[in-house]
Parts: C-alpha cells; structure tokens; sequence
C-alpha cells in the first residue's frame, strides 16, 4: 500500500524585537518624527543607535548669521541637506570678514557629502566672487537659492561684479527671488522697472553665475526682466524655467566698466523679496550715471571692492546719463510688438518641425575673458530687446518640460503706445507666446 508522506516546509522565523533601538530605521524614523525638534534631540542622547537614526534628520537643515561669532561645529556637517547663509543685514562687509566667512564657508563644504540646498539672504552688497568660487568644492550639484541682492547698501560704495568662471560650478537649479521692485513713497511707491545702473550689474552677475553652469541646471526662477542673460547658451539639461514679474524689454548690453572715481548714483528701487505691496525708500541723487555696461563676454575687472583704474582716454569716452523716460521710450516700441506677434505665427505654423537650437554663433557658450575694458561710444548701455531674441532662448532649451511665465506689463510701457489696439496687443503678444511654445 502506498504511503503518502507530506513534506511540511518550516517557515524561516525572523527574531522579533524585544527592545525599542531593534526597530529599522525607517520605523524609528516615523515614531520621533512626531517629536518636536528639541524632544527629538534629548531622545537622540539616550544612546548611540538612537543619535545615529535621528541626528541626520535633525540636523539636515542648519543656519549661520555672519554675526554669529562661531561657525556651527564641525561635527555637524556631515548631517547636512541644507545650508542657510544669512548676513544679517550687516553693512558693510568689509574685506576681511569677506575673507573670514569665505574660509570658513569653503572648508565646511568640503565636508557637507549631504548637502543638495544652499540658501544665501539678507547680505548687503549681494553674493560675492570668492564666495562664488566656494561652491566649486562641492562634490554634487546643489540648488542655490539667492536671496541677496547686488545693490550697494551705501551711495559711496560700487556695485560688486562677480568674475567670470573657466571651470563650470555644480548648481542643479537657480533662484534669484526678487520678481520686482517697488519705488519710494516719494516716486508715488508700488512695483517699478529696474532703473538701467542696477538692471546692468544685476544681469552681469546673473549671467556669470548662468554660464557657469549652463551644462548642470535643470531649474532656473528668474525676474523676467533678466531672462535676456539667458541669450547664446544652449540649456541642455533644463527641464523647468520659471519667469515672474515684469516683461524684459531690454536686451544685455556689452561691457561692464567701472571708472576710477565713483560716479553719481541713480535712484535704485530697493529690491523686495517677493510682491510685497509696501513701497520701500529708495537711494536717490540729483543725477543719475551710466557709467557701467554689462557683458555678454566676461570683462577684466577687478573683484575687490575698490574700482578698476583706466585710463584717462577710457574715462573720457564714458557716456554721460540720459533721463529715464528717454531710456524707457526706446525700450519698447509698437513695432517691436508687430514683429513679435509676426514671429510667434510662423512658429506656430512651421509645426513641430525638428530642428537644432538656434543661437548666434557669435556669442561664444562660455564667457570668454578680455584682454581690456572697452568702453562704447553709444550713449544706451542696454539695447532694446527684439521677438527672435526672446524666440532664440526659448529654442536653446532642448529638454524644456515645464515653463511658468507670471510676466505683465508695467503702466509706463502701455502708456507708450497711443490708443486700446496698442494695448490689446501688448496682452496678446504675452498669450501667444504661452501657446506658441
């Protein structure tokens, strides 16, 4: 007679945890996630299993004030995601603490393997170029967020002017968070253009910044009035652009020069972070001064504080300032919003014909050096701002997948155009471009 056998298959037990620190990580993550920050900090003292799980979540975001005396200790910064750099509002830095927090922000970076976020605020004076060079030690791309502005916090101070960049610096996105400006309640306050002195520098440094890292950046929120320092590179690895604020109207100039004397400042709009409705004062003078232009091509200047010296010649070729309202009648024109809307149809009707980003060969991809300061004889420092340009930017994004464009029309520009149909069309020439992309 046949027997039948049944072969049981025994179960493979796993040990059960008797005690709380035999949980995973994960487990133990979800239970003092419901601490606050300092309870999870006297539980991450009990033991060492415990300081191990919790001491990167709760120090994976950490901040230092330049009035801070002591950096944060060094045993910390193998924890950290994020890094914020506030100065303050100390003005002004002067040379020497440039240095100091320079050094000290550079030999941490060395250190933080975490770290993917880098968040700068509040510093007078806005980023400058050692500081720049720090971010060249990090190991991976990281996310800049600046919230710091070029604008001297002083009238007898120069704008800084950051250098340009032969190795390329590991940002995977960019935020310059200041869409607007707002005017002195004694200029009638509310949200204003970007007078040229400030515009010029601010879209300088941006670029420098851009070119830098035109190879890594998938994430770039610009003002819209700097998109233009995104013109001749091509952004292969952007994926989301995000413009917020005015329309650009101008296009990037040529140089930036600084001269041996400091020339009057003009009125500057004190920048705002975000769209705050509460007009801020300003810095004002009797005259303003156009003295610097910027470059699509990297100038030979110098990065300290003090300007560059040139030559009495080059000095004398400065343009002097024109009133605003001149600079701000060449900057738009109807004929411009005619061509714009002219372009924006051919693209529509060519389809979704493939073709290679267009950029004008002229512009090298990466800013090169000069050998001198060159100063123009024209007397705008900005040129205004044409429809292929604006087209040809667009174009050199190849991997483009998502673009947020919040951009509107100041009333100034809309009162340069006679009649409604002019400002029909400056409204629809901003709808087209969203449906023609």
């Amino acid at each position: 007679m046949a027997r039948v056998v049944c072969k049981g298959v025994e179960e493979e037990r796993t040990a059960r945890a008797r005690n709380l620190v035999d949980l995973n990580d994960d487990v133990l993550l979800l239970i003092f996630g419901l601490l606050d920050h300092t309870d999870r900090l006297v539980v991450s003292a009990l033991c060492r299993r415990l300081r191990a799980v919790l001491l990167p979540q709760i120090f994976d975001i950490i901040g230092w004030a330049a009035i801070a005396p002591e950096f944060p200790p060094r045993r910390l910064w193998p924890f950290v995601q994020t890094f914020v750099f506030s100065g303050h509002h100390i003005a002004p830095f002067t040379p020497t603490m440039r240095q100091n927090i320079t050094a000290q922000i550079l030999e941490a970076f060395v250190d933080m393997k975490r770290l993917t976020t880098v968040i700068i605020v509040d510093v007078e004076g806005g980023l400058w170029p050692e500081l720049l060079d720090a971010f060249s030690v990090l190991s991976t791309p990281c996310h800049l967020q600046l919230g710091s502005h070029w604008d001297p916090a002083r009238e007898d101070e120069d704008y800084i002017v950051l250098e340009p960049k032969r190795a390329s610096l590991p940002f995977a996105s960019f935020s310059f968070i200041f869409p607007l400006v707002y005017a002195s309640e004694q200029e009638g306050g509310g949200a204003a253009r970007r007078l040229p002195l400030g515009l010029e520098h601010e879209m300088y440094n941006i670029r420098t910044i851009l070119a830098a890292a035109a190879e890594t950046l998938s994430y770039i929120y610009l003002p819209g009035e700097i998109f233009p320092t995104m013109y001749g590179f091509t952004w292969s690895a952007l994926t989301e652009l995000y413009l917020d604020g005015l329309w650009p109207v101008e296009r990037i100039a040529d140089r930036v020069v600084q001269v041996s004397s400091a020339p009057p400042r003009e009125p500057f709009p004190r920048l705002i972070l975000g769209q705050s409705p509460e007009p801020v004062e300003a810095h004002t003078s009797k005259d303003g001064s156009e003295t610097a232009t910027l470059a699509e091509v990297a100038p030979s200047v110098s990065t300290s504080v003090s300007p560059t010296v040139v030559d009495e010649k080059a000095e004398a070729s400065v343009p002097a300032s024109r009133d605003n309202n001149a600079v701000e009648t060449e900057a738009f024109s109807e004929s411009l919003t005619e061509a714009f809307l002219d372009d924006l149809t051919s693209a529509s009707d060519e389809g979704n014909t493939a073709s290679k980003p267009t950029v004008d060969g002229d512009i090298p991809t990466t800013p090169q050096p000069l050998e001198s300061l060159v100063v123009h004889d024209d007397s705008s420092a900005l040129s205004p701002l044409s429809s292929s340009d604006l087209l040809s930017i667009l174009e050199a994004m190849p991997n483009l997948r998502l673009l947020k464009m919040y951009l509107f029309h100041h009333t100034a520009d809309l009162n340069l155009w006679a009649g409604s149909s002019a400002r029909q069309i400056s409204h629809r020439r901003l709808h087209l471009l969203f449906f023609a992309i």
